[in-house]
């Protein structure tokens, strides 16, 4: 997919029209494209509700044969607003709409039309990597007689890293293995200019990384520890890490999942796809701050190696965990990865973001992640963030009440589960144990990384959740 921005209304070559709708008329003083709207009566436009789509064919022998309209007077929202033109490009490709005329008018800021455009983006993607026939390509021109290119790039750019995380989640574990990640993962960084540098198991086991490596050797294929490091203020040596879980396919270890659980754990690597994304975003946007994302990308198998309930873990900072459920791998592999953000790259502080804990989507669903922090200054960032982008997020107490369960055991430091109940702020509180009281955040984002049925604007599958997320919050303490 492309998108172009332009300053002079062409229809030529194009055939559909997405309309943003904003009060009773959409954009009708663009003289080449007034004519259009008498297709349509103005009682169907008074009955498009904000935050709604309508798709119309016209009845022209040649050229635009199609138009969508998409009501954006929720644009206040932005998670609305995203969600409403993308489902409006869904809209205008089932209609076999390829060549896509957007006209936008001159009282968007550019922050919203960089929104239209991660819009556009996310509801044009489509994951047909393995069907023999291929989507067709959709090319999007959008048109203002005000000069956002600047902003047109930005959400071109933003929806493309979106996107790009969304394919790594969707690939099938088989495919998608820890090596292949890595690989994936520099060969991304390159493109953009940041450096990497991928740790194999044995320097992985010279770091002393034994939870990382208790999960990682159920499994024949290796882990891989996986650091991008972008510097975008090298006058300044300190940086902020974003740790995402890459656990590439979980069957639950021992303590094996159910088949339908297991069917959709390509997805647990939602974390790492995030952070990787996130990084390349910063990147290409310039954004002046440092940022490391740091990946423990390895598989939970079970195999005549792999991991037991009962065992007794040694981490790379030297303190001790009881494993209690094989199937709560995704903390153990996160601990060592904040401790080696912490030791080795002195990061400031720390945003975990992980896959983590099916009570986060008994909670929140699917559209919210849940956020643990104590840390005024990153949660305030976070949740600023979280309203510039949209993608939602809510803040869970961070009591100290829900970590003394995990303080129980009489062979280890730690248990690695709680409780029965507020397991997901339990695990988050664990994690931070680890980031030697650096700043600290954990999201979970088990529901919204990845959809089983389709939402407005996206289709089945990962939704690349916390690539804006993180790009955003990234900005804001660069600010």
């Amino acid at each position: 997919m492309s998108i172009k921005f332009v300053n002079t209304p062409s229809l030529e070559g194009m055939d559909a029209q997405i309309t943003p709708v904003v009060g009773e008329n959409p954009l009708c003083r663009i003289p080449s494209v007034r004519a259009l709207y008498t297709a349509v009566s103005r009682q169907e436009l008074m009955d498009h509700k904000p935050g709604t789509v309508q798709g119309f064919v016209l009845a022209f022998e040649e050229g635009l044969k199609n138009i969508v309209f998409a009501n954006l007077d929720c644009r206040h929202d932005h998670f609305k607003l995203v969600n409403t033109v993308a489902e409006a490009v869904r809209t205008a490709v089932e209609m076999h709409s390829q060549n896509i005329f957007v006209p936008v008018g001159t009282d968007f800021t550019d922050e919203e039309v960089s929104l239209i455009c991660q819009g556009l983006m996310i509801g044009a993607y489509r994951f047909d990597l393995y069907k023999a026939e291929k989507s067709p390509k959709v090319r999007f021109t959008v048109y203002s007689e005000r000069d956002y290119s600047a902003a047109v790039q930005n959400g071109k750019m933003l929806g493309e890293c979106t996107n790009l995380a969304r394919d790594l989640v969707n690939t099938p574990g088989s495919d998608m293995t820890p090596v292949v990640l890595a690989q994936k993962a520099a060969a991304q960084a390159e493109l953009c200019g940041v450096k990497y540098e991928i740790f194999d198991e044995f320097e992985i086991e010279k770091m002393g990384m034994g939870s990382f490596l208790a999960v990682a050797r159920g499994s024949v294929n290796p882990p891989r520890l996986i650091v991008l490091r972008y510097q975008g203020d090298p006058e300044n040596d300190s940086t902020v890490a974003l740790v995402g879980k890459g656990i590439t396919f979980d069957t639950g270890g021992y303590d094996i999942k159910d088949d339908e659980s297991m069917s959709t754990m390509k997805s647990d690597m939602g974390g790492a796809a995030a952070v990787i994304g996130a990084v390349l975003a910063i990147a290409r946007a310039g954004i002046k701050a440092n940022v490391t994302a740091v990946v423990a990308a390895c598989e939970n198998r079970v195999s005549g190696n792999a991991y037991l309930p009962g065992d007794v873990l040694r981490t790379m900072s030297g303190k001790t965990v009881e494993v209690i459920n094989t199937d709560a791998e995704g903390r153990l592999t996160l601990i060592d990865a904040v401790t080696y953000a912490v030791q080795k790259e002195n990061a400031f502080a720390v945003i975990d973001i992980a896959t983590l804990t099916g009570g986060q989507v008994v909670s929140l669903g699917y559209r919210y992640a849940a956020l643990i922090s104590d840390s005024k200054v990153l949660t305030e960032m976070i949740q600023k963030a979280s309203a510039a982008c949209g993608e939602k997020v809510w803040q869970m107490p961070a009591d100290e009440l829900f970590l003394e369960p995990m303080k129980t055991s009489t062979i280890a430091d730690y248990r690695h589960t709680g409780g029965k109940g507020g397991g997901t702020i339990a695990a988050g509180l664990l994690i931070r144990e680890f980031a030697e009281g650096r700043h600290f955040a954990h999201l979970d984002i088990a529901g919204p990384a990845f959809l089983e049925s389709e939402f407005p604007g996206w289709e089945t599958g990962a939704t690349g959740y916390g690539v804006r997320l993180l790009y955003q919050t990234l900005r804001l303490l660069a600010e």
